[in-house]
C-alpha cells in the first residue's frame, strides 16, 4: 500500500452526515441508543452472485443426497439389533468431498466482497484506484479462504486444499451430521431401505430452502467483509455501529443481535462477527470517523 494512504484522513462534516443517514434510532426501546436498519439496499450484482451461490450449493446437496440414497440401497430392511449393525449402516454414507464446490463458491463470494468494499469507499467519497485495488485484493483473498472453509477445508500457500478442523459454519459437517441422524432414526424404526432412500432425498438438509439459507447468510458475511476491507484500507473509520435488521423483535428474538446493537459503537477491530446466525441480515455502519469526537461531531 502506498505510504500516502496509510495516514488517517479527516472527513468533512457533510460526508459524515451522509454516512449517518444510513441509520435511524429504533422506536422500540425508549431512551435506547440502539439503531435499526430500515431495509438493506439491493445491489443487482450482489443479487446475481447470491443466486449463483445458491445454485452451486443446491447442486452439491442434491448430488450428495442422490449418491447416499444409491449407496444404502441393497438391503431390504434395517433390522433393529446390535450396535455393529447400525455402524455398518452408517458406513454406507459416502464421504462428502467438497473440493469441487470451492471454485463455485469462491467466484460469487469474491464478487460480493468486492462490491461491499467498493461501496465502503464510495460512501467515504474515495476514488483512489490504488486503494480500490488493495481492497479488491483483500476481498479476493478472503473469498478464497471462506470458500474452502465452507466445506471444511483450508488452502495452503501452494494452493492445495487440506482438511481444516477449525472451520466454522461448514456445509459438509452439518450435512454429514444430519445424514447420520436420519440413518440412525431409520435403524431404530426398522425403516425399509427404499423408504430410507426416499427420506434422504426429501430431507430438509438437501432442500432448496437450505441452499437459499446458506447463500443468503454467506452473502451477508461476504458483503460485510468487503465493507470492513474498505473501511480498514481507507484509514478513515474509527468506530462502527451494529444495526439491527428490521425483522428483529425485542420481545421474541433470542439471538445475540440485540446485545450486539446495544454494545455499539465498537472500535473497528472489535466488532462482533456478522452474521450472528443463519439468515441474519443485520449490518455494520460507520459510527465515527477520523476528525469526529465521541459524540459524532466534527
Amino acid at each position: 500500500m502506498p505510504d500516502e494512504i496509510e495516514v488517517p484522513i479527516e472527513v468533512d462534516a457533510a460526508t459524515y452526515a451522509y454516512l449517518m443517514k444510513q441509520a435511524a434510532p429504533t422506536p422500540k426501546r425508549e431512551g435506547s441508543s440502539r439503531k435499526q436498519l430500515a431495509k438493506r439496499a439491493e445491489d443487482p450484482t450482489i443479487t446475481q452472485a447470491r443466486q449463483q451461490m445458491k445454485a452451486a450449493v443446491l447442486h452439491f446437496l442434491t448430488a450428495i443426497a442422490t449418491k447416499t440414497a444409491a449407496a444404502i440401497l441393497g438391503s431390504e430392511k434395517v433390522a433393529k439389533g446390535k450396535d455393529e449393525e447400525l455402524a455398518a449402516l452408517l458406513r454406507r454414507i459416502p464421504i462428502i468431498q467438497g473440493d469441487g464446490l470451492v471454485p463455485d463458491l469462491a467466484d460469487p463470494l469474491r464478487t460480493i466482497a468486492k462490491a461491499g468494499g467498493a461501496r465502503a469507499l464510495v460512501e467515504l467519497e474515495i476514488t483512489d484506484k490504488q486503494m480500490l485495488s488493495d481492497v479488491n485484493e483483500v476481498a479476493s483473498d478472503w473469498a478464497d479462504s471462506r470458500a474452502a472453509e465452507m466445506v471444511g477445508m483450508r488452502r495452503l500457500k501452494s494452493g492445495r486444499l487440506v482438511q481444516n478442523p477449525q472451520a466454522q459454519w461448514t456445509i459438509s459437517d452439518k450435512t454429514r451430521d444430519d445424514l447420520r441422524d436420519i440413518v440412525t432414526d431409520a435403524f431404530e424404526k426398522k425403516t425399509g431401505m427404499n423408504e430410507l432412500a426416499d427420506e434422504i432425498q426429501q430431507a430438509g438438509t438437501f432442500s432448496e430452502y437450505r441452499a437459499h439459507t446458506i447463500a443468503a447468510t454467506e452473502t451477508i458475511r461476504a458483503e460485510n467483509q468487503g465493507n470492513l476491507a474498505g473501511w480498514h484500507t481507507s484509514g478513515q473509520v474509527l468506530e462502527l455501529d451494529w444495526l439491527l435488521s428490521a425483522d428483529h423483535d425485542d420481545s421474541t428474538s433470542d439471538c445475540e443481535c440485540g446485545d450486539n446493537a446495544d454494545g455499539s459503537p465498537y472500535p473497528i477491530d472489535e466488532v462482533p462477527e456478522l452474521p450472528a446466525h443463519p439468515n441474519c441480515t443485520c449490518a455494520l455502519v460507520v459510527a465515527r470517523l477520523v476528525g469526529q469526537d465521541e459524540k459524532g461531531t466534527a
